[in-house]
């Protein structure tokens, strides 16, 4: 399986956008036009495409942790990974998962003010 492959089937899995992709190249110290990123996920027989190397591919893995999980140094910050699905369903009009996201923070928030009651 090659680089591009990789990136693409990543994409898919974690429903990543064209931009969310370019904000993960970003994060991992990488600047990508939208041309450069829609080159790298056509198919290799477009003429527009655009071979992933290993070492644009370690900056997107690096990017990619950082924007999961939140920077290193900064463990409180929100994540971009959900900050973007949760604009996601706003953006599809999910309003049951958003009701049932908010129902499930709500329940963690009150399980946390409990334990620091006792």
């Amino acid at each position: 399986m090659d680089n591009n492959t990789v990136l693409k089937k990543i994409s898919i899995a974690m429903n990543l956008r064209h931009e969310d992709i370019r904000e993960i190249f970003h994060i991992g110290g990488e600047e990508l036009s939208i041309s450069q990123t829609g080159a790298l996920l056509v198919n290799p027989a477009n003429k527009n495409f655009n071979q992933l190397s290993e070492e644009r591919l370690e900056i997107f893995f690096n990017g990619l942790i950082t924007y999961s999980r939140g920077p290193k140094n900064s463990p409180n910050a929100f994540p971009l990974a959900l900050t973007n699905l949760i604009y996601l369903l706003g953006e599809k009009g999910q309003e049951s998962a958003l009701e049932a996201l908010r129902a499930l923070i709500e329940d963690v928030l009150s399980q946390l003010r409990a334990q620091l009651e006792d």
